[in-house]
C-alpha cells in the first residue's frame, strides 16, 4: 500500500510541475505579446481614434492631403498619410514621387507579378480597419469619432455631424452679377429677350471639357470618367454623375435640374450625364450643350432600362473606381438646397473613409387597432446620394454587387427599379467585415427623402414655398431625394422644396395662367381643373395649379396651415401624357423673385381678368386670346354689384387681394372665414358643352376630359403601409 501511495503522490508532483510551468510560460508569452502588439497594431489605432483636447489628431496624418498613390494590381488607392496594416516601409517602397500617381502601366509585368505573389491585397487583410465599436457601447464618448479629422466629426454611428458655425452663410444667395460676362453677351441676351441666367448658363457649358476631348477618350465611359477627372476644374473633386432616359417633358426636366445645378454652383465642368440607350436624349443634349455620354447596351434591345441601368452602375464604374477617379453618383431625383462643397469638405477631410452615402430607414405600420403605432428600422444606406472613392475596395463593392445580380434567374426580378441598390447595399456590408471598406452617412437631417420628411413632420410641409423653405433650412438641409414620388410628382417634389433650379424654366417672360381653387365635392373640382387645363392648352399658357383650400371645420385629415386647410397644388390632378400642358408649383413667381430676377427681366406683375356669371368657356377663351401681350393672367368671379357697393376701393382693393394670394409662395386667403370665401366663390363652365360643338376646341376637350381626373384620396389621411403614399394614381 505504501508503494502504491509513494508512487501516486511522484505522479501528482510531476503532474503539478507541468501544470505551474505551462503557467509561468503562458504568462511570459501574454507578457510578452502585449508590448509587440501595441508598437505594431498601436500606432495605428492612436491614429484612428485618440483625438486631441485641441481638436487635432494625434498622429501622423497630418494635413488631408488628397494626393493619390496607386500601389500595386491588387492593392488599394489611398490618400498619402491614411492609416494601413502594412508597415510604412512597405508603404514607401511603392511610393515614387510625393504628388505623383502611379500606374499599373508603369511597372514591369514580372516585378507586377512578384509583388502580387508577396503581399495580398489590402482590401482582404484585417486589422485596425476592421474595428467598429459595439452598438450600445458604454464608453462612446472615447469613440465619438470612427474616423479622424479636423473640422467634421463623424459619430460612431457613422453619422456625420456639420458644425453649426461652418453652415452660417450656407445659404446666402450669390447672383452672377450682369456686368460680368463679355459685352456681346448682355447684348445678345437684352436683343433675343432671354434671361440672364440662361444665357450665362449656356456660356459656361460650352466650354465644358467633354467638347475638347478626342473620340478615343469618348468612346468608353471610364475613359471618359477618368479624363474628366484629370482636367483642371475637377481636381480634388468627385465627378458628378447621373443617368437619364427621356420618357417625357417631366423626366427632361430632371436632367435639366441636375445640369442647371451643377452650373450655379460652378461644378458643371465635373459633371457627365449618361443617357441610357435614348439617342432622345443625347439629341437633347446636343441641342442644349449638356455633357451626355451615349452608352448603348449590348444588345440594346433584350435588356429593359432598369437591366442596362444596373449593368451601368455595377460592371462600368467600377472600371473608372480602379482608375483612381473619385465618383458622386446621384439620382436624377435628387435636389440641393446648399453648395454641394459643404459634403466635400468632409470627403476632402476623411480620406480613410471610402463611401458617403445617404442615411435612409424603412418605414413600417402596425395596422391594429392599438393606435397605428409606428416603428422605424436602424439606418441604412440609400445609393441615391452616393459619394465614393476610387479605389480597390469601393471598386470591389461594385463587383460583388455585379456578381450577385448577374446570379439572378428571374428576368421580371432584375427588370425591377432598386435591384441594384439592395445588391450594393449587401456588397457595402460584406465590405465593412471581410476587406475594410469604411463608409459614413450624411443623415436624415443633411439630405433627406421627401417622403420620409413628410411622414415625420406632417404633409403641410408639401404645400412648398416658404414654410417649406423654412422648415428644410432650420435643420440645416443641404439636398433633397424626392424618393418615393413617382410620375409627375417627382419633380414637383423637388419644386415644393425650392431645391428645383432651372433659369429656362423660371422665365419672366412665360406666358401663365392660374385662378383660386376651393374644394366642395371632388366632382366639382375635376369640372374646374378640367376647364383650367383647357383654357391653358387652347391659349397656350403653362398653367399654375394653386393650392387648394378647403373647409378648416369639417376636414380633419391633414395639419393646417396659418389656420387655413390646404392640400398641395402638385397632388390634385392625374394628367396623361397626350394632354400637354406644362404645370407650374404654385410658388414659381416667389422663387423667381428670390433666384431669377434681373433689373432687364422683372417678375411681372399679375394682371386679373374676370368672368362674368353664366359666360361660357369659348368667351372667356375670347378674352384671353386679346391678352396676349398680358404675360401673367389670374382668372377670377366677377364680384357682385352688392360687394363692389361695400368695398372701400371697389375693383383695387379686391386686386390688391388677389395680387396678394398669387404672389404668396403658399397661396393666402387672408383671414376672412372660408364660408365667406365659398360665397363669393364661382368655379369655371364644365368642358361638356365645349365637346358637344364643332370644330378644334371640340376635340382638344375630349382629350382633356378623358386625360384628366383627380388624384385618389385628396383631403384624406395617408394610405397604404409604407411612405410611398404620395402617389398620385
Amino acid at each position: 500500500m505504501f508503494g502504491i501511495r509513494k508512487g501516486n503522490r511522484k505522479k501528482r508532483i510531476k503532474e503539478f510541475r507541468i501544470r505551474c510551468f505551462q503557467l509561468v510560460a503562458g504568462a511570459l508569452i501574454i507578457s510578452i505579446s502585449i508590448p509587440i502588439t501595441y508598437f505594431i497594431v498601436g500606432p495605428d489605432i492612436i491614429r484612428l481614434y485618440e483625438i486631441g483636447t485641441s481638436g487635432s489628431i494625434k498622429s501622423t496624418l497630418g494635413s488631408t492631403t488628397e494626393n493619390k498613390i496607386k500601389y500595386n494590381e491588387d492593392s488599394v488607392i489611398a490618400p498619402k498619410g491614411t492609416p494601413s496594416p502594412v508597415s510604412e516601409q512597405s508603404v514607401a517602397k511603392q511610393i515614387e514621387k510625393k504628388e505623383t500617381k502611379v500606374t499599373r502601366d508603369d511597372y514591369p509585368a514580372k516585378k507586377k507579378k512578384k509583388k502580387a505573389e508577396k503581399e495580398e491585397p489590402l482590401y482582404l487583410r484585417s486589422g485596425v480597419y476592421n474595428f467598429q465599436p459595439k452598438w450600445g457601447f458604454d464608453d462612446t464618448e472615447k469613440y465619438i469619432q470612427v474616423v479622424p479629422n479636423i473640422k467634421i466629426p463623424i459619430k460612431w454611428d457613422r453619422r456625420i455631424i456639420f458644425p453649426e458655425e461652418m453652415l452660417q452663410n450656407m445659404y446666402k444667395e450669390v447672383k452672377v452679377a450682369e456686368s460680368e460676362p463679355e459685352i456681346d453677351v448682355i447684348q445678345t441676351s437684352q436683343q433675343d429677350n432671354i434671361p440672364y441666367g440662361l444665357v450665362h448658363a449656356n456660356v459656361v457649358l460650352q466650354s465644358h471639357p467633354i467638347f475638347t476631348a478626342t473620340s478615343s477618350q469618348l468612346q468608353h465611359l471610364d475613359t471618359l470618367m477618368e479624363y474628366l477627372s484629370r482636367s483642371q476644374h475637377c481636381k480634388d473633386t468627385p465627378i458628378f454623375l447621373t443617368m437619364a432616359t427621356i420618357g417625357n417633358d417631366l423626366y427632361w426636366q430632371l436632367v435639366e435640374n441636375f445640369v442647371y445645378t451643377m452650373v450655379k454652383y460652378q461644378l458643371s465642368d465635373c459633371a457627365l450625364i449618361v443617357c441610357v440607350s435614348d439617342e432622345k436624349c443625347m439629341k437633347k443634349c446636343g441641342d442644349f450643350h449638356f455633357p451626355c455620354f451615349n452608352y448603348l447596351s449590348e444588345p440594346a434591345t433584350s435588356l429593359s432600362v432598369m437591366e442596362q441601368i444596373a449593368i451601368l452602375k455595377l460592371q462600368h464604374i467600377p472600371k473608372a473606381l480602379l482608375h483612381g477617379v473619385d465618383v458622386f453618383m446621384l439620382d436624377l431625383d435628387v435636389g440641393f438646397l446648399a453648395d454641394p462643397a459643404y459634403m466635400l469638405k468632409v470627403y476632402r477631410e476623411t480620406p480613410i473613409v471610402d463611401i458617403f452615402v445617404q442615411e435612409d430607414f424603412i418605414y413600417l405600420m402596425n395596422r391594429t387597432k392599438a393606435g397605428w403605432k409606428t416603428w422605424y428600422t436602424e439606418p441604412l444606406p440609400n445609393i441615391g446620394m452616393f459619394l465614393c472613392r476610387g479605389n480597390n475596395r469601393t471598386a470591389k463593392v461594385f463587383e460583388l454587387a455585379l456578381q450577385s445580380y448577374l446570379s439572378l434567374q428571374d428576368q421580371e426580378e432584375k427588370a425591377k427599379p432598386g435591384i441594384d441598390q439592395k445588391k450594393v447595399l449587401s456588397a457595402i456590408q460584406v465590405g465593412r467585415g471581410t476587406f475594410a471598406l469604411k463608409f459614413a452617412y450624411f443623415t436624415t437631417d443633411t439630405a433627406p427623402l421627401m417622403d420620409k420628411f413628410i411622414k415625420q413632420h406632417g404633409n403641410v410641409y408639401e404645400l412648398g414655398g416658404e414654410l417649406m423653405l423654412r422648415a428644410l433650412q432650420d435643420q440645416r438641409a443641404m439636398a433633397m431625394h424626392t424618393t418615393c414620388y413617382e410620375k409627375s410628382t417627382k419633380v414637383m417634389g423637388l419644386k415644393a422644396s425650392s431645391v428645383f433650379w432651372n433659369p429656362r424654366y423660371y422665365d419672366p417672360l412665360r406666358r401663365t395662367l392660374t385662378k383660386q381653387l376651393l374644394f366642395t365635392t371632388d366632382a366639382a373640382l375635376q369640372r374646374e381643373v378640367q376647364a383650367l387645363i383647357w383654357l391653358a392648352l387652347a391659349t397656350q399658357r403653362s398653367l399654375i395649379l394653386p393650392n387648394l383650400l378647403g373647409d378648416e371645420s369639417s376636414i380633419r385629415t391633414i395639419a393646417q396651415y396659418n389656420n387655413r386647410t390646404l392640400w398641395p397644388g402638385f397632388r390634385i390632378a392625374s394628367v396623361a401624357n397626350d394632354v400637354k400642358v406644362s404645370i407650374l408649383e404654385p410658388a414659381y413667381y416667389w422663387r423667381m423673385s428670390q433666384h431669377y430676377s434681373s433689373p432687364s427681366h422683372p417678375v411681372p406683375a399679375p394682371d386679373v381678368v374676370y368672368f362674368a356669371k353664366g359666360e361660357s368657356l369659348e368667351r372667356i377663351k375670347e378674352t384671353l386670346m386679346r391678352l396676349q401681350d398680358v404675360t401673367r393672367i389670374v382668372l377670377h368671379p366677377k364680384p357682385s354689384r352688392n360687394r363692389l357697393r361695400k368695398a372701400e376701393n371697389n375693383l383695387e382693393e379686391l386686386n390688391l387681394q388677389i395680387a396678394s394670394w398669387a404672389d404668396d409662395s403658399i397661396g393666402d386667403f387672408g383671414s376672412e372665414p372660408f364660408d365667406t370665401l365659398l360665397s363669393r366663390y364661382r368655379p369655371l363652365p364644365s368642358l361638356d358643352k365645349v365637346q358637344s360643338s364643332e370644330g378644334g376646341d371640340s376635340q382638344l376637350a375630349k382629350t382633356v376630359l378623358t386625360g384628366v381626373r383627380n388624384c385618389y384620396g385628396i383631403f384624406g389621411p395617408p394610405r397604404g403601409n409604407s411612405t410611398c403614399f404620395q402617389i398620385c394614381e
